[in-house]
């Protein structure tokens, strides 16, 4: 990270407007000041960290991994390095607050839990990417949501434990608190039964045949999100989702037979977990027992165990908590119910470049902070489309620039009401998103550098958009903007001006999730015009597309020289660029059949001849209606133009 520390006063964080020289700190603390004229802590070779009661044990030794091993740990209240307990920080209430305090006699860290102190030794091992000497600074920190979650759904696509463990340390890294655990599809029952084994039998799967966790391995992940002070929160959907149970077992989970084997299921689980905390999905179903949903929460109640469910779902009582998951799913229906967001949460629906902004724009609950019943939200990796290996989850979807998007939002709170998949283009808001990459890309590079990242800075790309032109159902349609000489299109005034590498018109979710235009007409075209400015004539490659596919939906791959069915078209320099060849053109859309090149991700980016100086980029986006190349497919109006990262260039 290049940032050197600076003096900040807190309203400076309350407001997001930063000054250049402060630490990239990701989740924004709520209050952080540095020493004026700045400093450093110099810790002593050998110089022990000291916690003040043998169950800060772990949290000791989390400060040691950060700190380094030559600092041992030891029991007691005096010493420069000190983790104590304090019940009653004056700024927070939140069981996981914390307070830092750096001065040139030492580092104190306080908080009333031992979650808390975890948290601030998060907190350090950021602030120690410069150097090993930390900065003075005194920060006060708690978060604006109780629960901050991701979801991975492995009954679908299977993930290994050493994936899991991966994004499992990311989320403790970026302070996410639950870790959800989608285990049973209709493709495949991937959670050890002992009494009944055939559920994970390879026979009764359609996908990764006989993959699936063992109790061993199910105690490990619990005992590794334990560690990290993250909730394991399992899911076992029933009644819906469960074609591998039928298939299984010969029975439908509704029949009595199906509840008893449930039930069953149930005991040997708690029995053998002791889970506090379990979901059991119930939603997609038509439920024509309606018995089902209360007998297993009911029995699950009655073994201590706090129940969630999604919502739309099942027939539930006021005690279940609801995760939202659409916006049929409205707080409303569950007035006095704790509530988890996850409403357009799903990464799987977002464009890489889109993922970002629609979650740093989001307003969890529609509301600022949490409370006892706006409990918090979880963010959802639903692939949904069949992938050749698990770790496709992560180039496939833009997992890792998702969670730091989120664990901003989620810590902080706030957030707009209304969901944008755009950079909002007004002074404030664009330089606040633009520190939010800033910091995003600090924290990306000096600690998951290796990590798949398909992301990119937006927020200084700029385009002068042109219409919409009336092109009367003929998406070809050419306009006299095509013929205009470089010279002649950088004089034209736009009609108005989008911030991106990703521009969305409109969104396929419109009007829930917001495009740049809310009463745009179909049998449209913009245009879009940029410059790149380049030092010397060379070849550049970028992710170019006029149409990002959901991994959850099986849309058909575009025609041989064509970029997509909008049939958009872009020019650099006056010259037409030729679609790519797709690897399955014109193939009917599968969700047993991979995805290959479809998406910008995940080919090869384009190479472009740019020349020395000014270059000038225009992307024509047409479009006919607003439904898709199927009737579950509707369509997303957008493009996306931008110069790839070097990691992408395979």
């Amino acid at each position: 990270m290049r940032n050197v520390l600076a003096v900040v006063c807190a309203s400076l964080w309350t407001t997001g407007v930063l000054c250049a020289q402060t630490p990239s700190l990701l989740p924004r603390p709520l209050r952080f000041t540095a020493e004026e004229g700045g400093g450093a802590f110099v810790r002593e070779r050998g110089e022990p960290i000291v916690f003040s009661a043998d169950s800060l044990l772990p949290e000791a030794e989390a400060l040691r991994n950060v700190l380094g091993e030559d600092h041992p740990v030891k029991k007691g209240t005096s010493g420069r390095i000190r983790l104590l307990i304090d019940k009653e920080l004056p700024f927070s209430k939140s069981p996981e607050a914390y307070r830092i305090e750096v001065t040139t006699g030492g580092l104190t860290i306080k908080a009333p839990t031992r979650h808390g102190l975890y948290n601030a030794t998060r907190t350090v091992y950021q602030l120690t990417a410069d150097s090993d000497d930390l900065p003075l600074c005194t920060i006060e920190d708690a978060p604006a949501f109780a629960w901050r979650g991701y979801m991975v759904d492995v009954g679908r696509n299977y993930q290994s434990m050493e994936m899991l463990k991966a994004q499992i340390d990311v989320m403790a890294d970026l302070k996410l608190n639950v870790f959800h655990f989608h285990l049973t599809e209709n493709v495949a029952w991937r959670l050890a039964i002992k009494k009944y084994p055939q559920l994970t039998e390879q026979k009764n799967m359609t996908r990764d045949q006989g993959l699936f966790y063992s109790e061993r391995e199910i105690r490990e992940l619990m005992a590794y999100c334990e560690a990290r002070h993250i909730l394991f929160l399992p899911e076992i959907d029933m009644p819906g989702h469960s074609e591998a149970f039928k298939r299984a077992m010969g029975f439908d989970m509704q029949s009595e037979e199906g509840l008893r084997t449930v039930l069953e299921i149930l005991r040997e689980v708690i029995d053998t977990y002791d889970f506090k905390y379990f979901h059991i999905g119930a939603d997609e179903v038509r439920i024509v027992n309606k018995a089902f949903v209360p007998t297993v929460t009911d029995y699950l109640e009655s073994r201590g165990v706090t129940v969630l469910g999604w919502q739309p779902g099942g027939n539930y009582g006021p005690s279940v908590w609801r995760q939202l998951w659409s916006e049929g799913g409205k707080k409303s229906d569950s007035l006095h119910s704790v509530r988890l967001d996850s409403r357009n949460l799903y990464i799987n629906h977002m464009d890489p470049l889109e993922t970002v902004p629609l979650i740093y724009n989001a307003k969890i609950l529609d509301v600022d902070k949490g409370s006892d019943l706006d409990r918090g939200a979880i963010l959802c990796l639903w692939n949904d489309r069949r992938l050749r290996r698990g770790e496709d989850n992560l180039t496939h979807n833009a997992v890792y620039p998702a969670m730091m998007a989120f664990a901003e939002r989620t810590w902080k709170g706030e957030g707009k009401i209304g969901r944008y998949a755009g950079i909002d283009a007004r002074p404030d808001a664009l330089e606040a998103f633009r520190e939010f990459e800033d910091r995003m890309f600090d924290v990306r590079d000096a600690f998951f550098s290796e990590l798949p990242f398909p992301y990119v800075r937006q927020a200084d790309i700029r385009w002068s958009v042109f219409g919409p032109y009336p092109n009367g159902g003929d998406v070809s349609k050419a306009f006299d903007i095509e013929k205009a000489s470089a010279s002649d299109l950088l004089k034209m005034k736009p009609d108005t001006t989008l911030i991106g590498g990703t521009v969305i018109y409109r969104h396929f979710w419109s009007p829930t999730i917001k495009g740049h235009f809310v009463d745009v007409a179909p049998n449209s075209t913009f245009y879009a015009l940029r410059t790149i400015e380049s030092e010397e004539e060379r070849d550049a490659y970028f992710w170019i597309s006029f149409y990002h596919y959901s991994t959850s939906h099986h849309t058909p791959t575009a025609d041989d020289g064509t970029w997509n069915f909008t049939r958009g078209e872009a020019w650099v320099n006056g010259t037409l660029l030729s679609p790519p060849h797709w690897l399955h053109s014109g193939q009917p859309g599968n969700l047993e059949v991979p995805l290959e090149d479809e998406n910008y991700n995940i080919r090869r980016p384009y190479r472009v001849h740019l020349r020395k100086g000014t270059n000038t980029i225009l992307v024509k986006s047409p479009i006919r209606s607003f439904s898709g190349p199927a009737w579950y497919i509707p369509m997303k109006w957008m493009f996306t133009f931008v110069e790839a990262p070097d990691g992408y260039l395979y």
